[in-house]
This record gives structure tokens, sequence and C-alpha cells, in this order.
């Protein structure tokens, strides 16, 4: 039996051909984002987001992704990706310690039944300074209605 999660269909995700668009949540994220961050992605899926803070904001990008084939296609934009599930994992041992001037969690956080440990480990990886930019889907919205009932 393997060590990893479960992955079921639910949990990826992937934005439509050609990327982000200019009404994309992920391009309001970006905006926070200082060029040549060092930043840590929580759940980067198949990496969109994570080229972009690469190859368009110069960023330094780390990575925690649960989905192993996901994982696959985001570790060319990541300096480190770690496979794992966020509610078990200790993240200051998965990452050997390092800080982040920004850690994303861009509709992942919905995700673990109890975000609250993942959000205190989250404190100790931010540099003094540091941001952590979360967004979460909003739930009026009638195509993740429907996702859910599915």
């Amino acid at each position: 039996m393997s060590d990893q999660p479960a992955v079921t269909p639910a949990h990826r995700y992937e934005r439509a051909p050609g990327g982000i668009g200019p009404d994309d949540s992920l391009r309001r994220l970006a905006a926070w984002v200082p060029a040549g961050s060092t930043v840590l992605e929580l759940g980067p899926a198949s990496g969109y987001f994570t080229r972009e803070l690469r190859e368009t904001l110069g960023c330094t990008v780390d990575a925690v992704e649960l989905d192993p084939a996901m994982a696959e296609q985001a570790r060319p934009y990541c300096r480190r990706l770690v496979l794992g599930d966020l509610a078990q994992l200790d993240l200051a041992q998965a990452l050997d310690g390092a800080r982040y001037q920004v850690i994303v969690a861009a509709d992942v956080l919905e995700h673990v039944v109890h975000a609250e440990p993942v959000l205190e480990q989250l404190k100790t990886l931010l540099v003094p300074g540091g941001m952590l930019l979360v967004s979460v889907p909003n739930v009026a919205y009638a195509g993740l209605v429907a996702a859910l009932l599915e």
C-alpha cells in the first residue's frame, strides 16, 4: 500500500488554455507579490501560477502539492517541490527550515479539514514583514455549487 494520500478528481484544478486571465483571482494575487520574491505556493496543481511567478515576476518558488501527477507538471517551475498532504506535513521540516517573503494559498485551505494548524505553521515560515496571500472560492458561483453537489 502506498503512503501517498489518495487524490480524487475533485482535488485536481487546471486553468483554461491561455493561463491566467486579466480578471482571474490569481492575477489579483500576483499583483501583491513583489518581483524577485522567495515564494512558497501551497497546492500549485499543474504549476500554472508557479510558472507565472517564476517567469513573469522572477520569483524563486517552492511548492507543496498533494497530487503526484500534478506535482510532476509543476516541478519544472519550482526550486523545491514537496509531495504531501498539508494536514499531515511538518512544513518546517519538509522545507528544511526555509523562510519565505510570500506564501500563497490560492483555493487550497478549504480542502483542509482543520486549517488552523496549517496556518499556525505558515506563520513560522514567513520572514519578518512577509505576506500570506489566501484566496477561497466564491461559494455563490454556480460552477462551484454544481461541483460540490456532484
